[in-house]
């Protein structure tokens, strides 16, 4: 009988913890100065302070950026846009070529040729040659260089007697 004694003082004395503990703690958080509840302090947290932000002062002339070296020559050729008073030369045999975007100009017909220079945009030049099959057209440029050019990024006219080269 002794055991049932000893355990019902320990099962007596965590039920009285429990109850203090309670207590004290009801107690502590218990605002005194007529609020029920106490009110926890926020913690602060993290937000990121904006950029420093960057003033743009337009200067009194504008800057005009140095042009870099590339490495494949840009030709110009005659624009379709050129002034009324300059003649547009034509090709002996009346072919031509008119670029419709930039285009790559090549050493050889087919892409496996390295890049010899570009034209712009609507340039139309003198078609002086073509592959067998039509896909690629030579052309003569301003200085007597003679390159291909690919026959899906041109308009061409009067090609029907243009060699085959």
């Amino acid at each position: 009988m002794k055991i049932r004694y000893v355990s019902l003082g320990i099962v007596l004395l965590l039920i009285n913890y429990l109850i203090f503990a309670t207590i004290a703690m009801w107690l502590l958080e218990y605002d005194f100065r007529g609020s029920s509840t106490v009110q926890r302090t926020p913690q602060p947290t993290f937000t990121p302070a904006p950029a420093a932000p960057q003033l743009f002062i337009p200067t009194a002339t504008p800057v005009v950026p140095i042009p870099t070296p590339t490495s494949t020559r840009v030709i110009q050729g005659t624009a379709e846009s050129a002034s009324p008073d300059t003649p547009t030369p034509q090709p002996a045999n009346g072919a031509e070529a008119t670029t419709l975007n930039g285009v790559n100009l090549r050493a050889g017909p087919g892409v496996d040729y390295q890049v010899v220079g570009q034209l712009e945009a609507n340039v139309t030049m003198p078609i002086v040659g073509r592959n067998s099959d039509s896909s690629w057209w030579q052309i003569e440029l301003d200085d007597g260089r003679v390159v291909w050019l690919s026959g899906q990024v041109v308009e061409t006219s009067q090609t029907e007697n243009v060699p085959v080269r």
